[in-house]
């Protein structure tokens, strides 16, 4: 009984919540997840674009490579092959290779599939925008 009776006087004694203004739950709402899902869409669809614009830029490409051989591969070169009169065998200095590559590539012709991208890119973000509207107009009613 007494356990109710601390409950009771808890309870009255108790604030109510306060309430958000109109300001403050439009502004919840725009931070929302509709319009925050929206902008998230807008972003997309410019990475997209900027995806498809960097076919028409110059691509360049660094490759590097090393092979230790432990021991010598065994391969020989059979006598009078090339003339040899002793059979020959890789030296110790090709035990080790290096290999470097640079590679520079350009689009030249891709039959307009990269303006094609470039193309939807901008419709995906126009639409993006419209979506991101349309979902910042439903929180204002």
């Amino acid at each position: 009984m007494r356990r109710l009776a601390l409950l009771g006087l808890g309870l009255l004694l108790a604030r109510p919540a306060s309430g958000l203004t109109l300001g403050e739950a439009l502004a919840a709402a725009r931070r929302g997840p509709a319009v925050a899902q929206a902008a998230a869409a807008i972003d997309q669809a410019a990475a997209l674009g900027r995806e498809a614009r960097s076919a028409f830029r110059p691509h360049l490409a660094l490759a590097a490579s090393y092979l230790q051989r432990a021991r010598d591969p065994g391969i020989r070169v059979a006598a009078g092959t090339f003339g040899n009169p002793e059979p020959l065998g890789f030296p110790a200095s090709e035990r080790d290779v290096w290999a470097v590559s640079l590679q520079l590539t350009q689009l030249l012709w891709d039959g307009g599939r990269t303006r094609a991208l470039l193309a939807a890119a901008g419709r995906a973000r126009a639409a993006a925008a419209a979506g991101r509207a349309a979902a910042e107009r439903a929180v204002e009613r």
